[in-house]
């Protein structure tokens, strides 16, 4: 079955309205950057056999993962793709991004052996994984090269995962002192269109953590009934070595569990989601609070017309 959503022409208009920021800011790539690699650890907590040793990351592993989403993607999806993949189309895509990244960065007479090709290289393999996952399933939501195009395509910057610290030390050899114990084999480098603009950090170990979170629910909190508050789970963490407050445990893990669709959550805690009432018990807790949100926004926007102001323009 052919994919009719992606076009040259469109992909094409994509691209060429790409514009590199003009400024470093680990707003725009770290947090996309993690939700990537939750969205890659989501494939294997989905499989029917894994093990946390598979989860640390390195250049080897990190590869498995990307390969892993692609060919098991079903484990996700819930059913096989019956879609083609359009090489044509893709390898046609990645010329014209090579292209617009080496103008923008002034490299087009000598990209070949420019010290920046790894780092555009990365960059459109990234892109080439995204359109690959999107032809297979063109409407899904577990897309994990999404967050990675978000990163290129609406912020601005060029992202390489690399393990080679004398590669990184070309770029900014200040990533390699931000090393600490938590830190994996990996570091993230990213690239703004300024001439010096070079920035990243050593990836750290909150996918396997998350994984070790995964598991213990679905031990010990499946289905909603069972729900357990953040301090236990920060407790169970603190007992295999990992000391995170509670605020820690929320953002860097749970949050993230949930926003890739695996894990539940309601007033009592949180649950491995092992039935369609566990489904529906916090989807209908999430559109609760999501009913409050908008009623504050509301209540702002009024404000805002008594004043003047225009919110939804600031």
């Amino acid at each position: 079955m052919s994919n009719n959503l992606l076009n040259i022409d469109k992909l094409s208009k994509e691209i060429n309205s790409l514009s590199l920021s003009d400024k470093m800011n680990k707003g725009g790539y770290s947090d996309l950057f993690y939700e990537h690699l939750t969205g890659l650890t989501k494939f294997k907590m989905l499989s029917e056999s894994y093990n946390l040793e598979q989860l640390k990351l390195n250049e080897k592993t990190y590869l498995g993962l990307e390969q892993f989403a692609i060919e098991h993607s079903e484990t996700v999806e819930g059913e096989k793709s019956q879609n083609d993949i359009d090489w044509d189309l893709i390898d046609d895509a990645k010329e014209i991004l090579q292209k617009k990244l080496a103008n923008v960065l002034n490299i087009s007479q000598n990209y070949e052996s420019s010290g920046l090709k790894p780092i555009v290289k990365a960059t459109i393999d990234n892109y080439e994984n995204f359109l690959i996952y999107k032809m297979l399933y063109p409407n899904s939501f577990s897309n994990p090269w999404i967050p990675t195009n978000s990163i290129i395509l609406e912020n601005g910057y060029l992202v390489m995962v690399s393990g080679e610290k004398e590669l990184i030390k070309e770029y900014d050899s200040k990533i390699l002192e931000k090393v600490e114990e938590d830190s994996t084999e990996l570091f993230l480098v990213a690239k703004s269109k300024s001439t010096r603009g070079f920035s990243g950090f050593p990836i750290d170990t909150r996918n396997n953590t998350q994984s070790m979170i995964f598991d213990f629910l679905k031990l010990n909190a499946s289905g909603m009934s069972s729900a357990i508050k953040t301090e236990k789970i920060a407790k169970y963490l603190s007992s295999r070595g990992k000391n995170y407050n509670e605020q820690e445990v929320r953002v860097m893990f749970l949050l993230p569990l949930k926003r890739a669709g695996l894990i539940g959550s309601s007033t009592n805690g949180y649950f491995y989601i092992n039935s369609k009432e566990d489904l529906i018990h916090s989807y209908k807790h999430h559109r609760e609070k999501l009913r409050g949100i908008q009623k504050t926004l509301d209540m702002y926007k009024n404000k805002g017309r008594l004043l003047g102001i225009d919110l939804e323009s600031e």
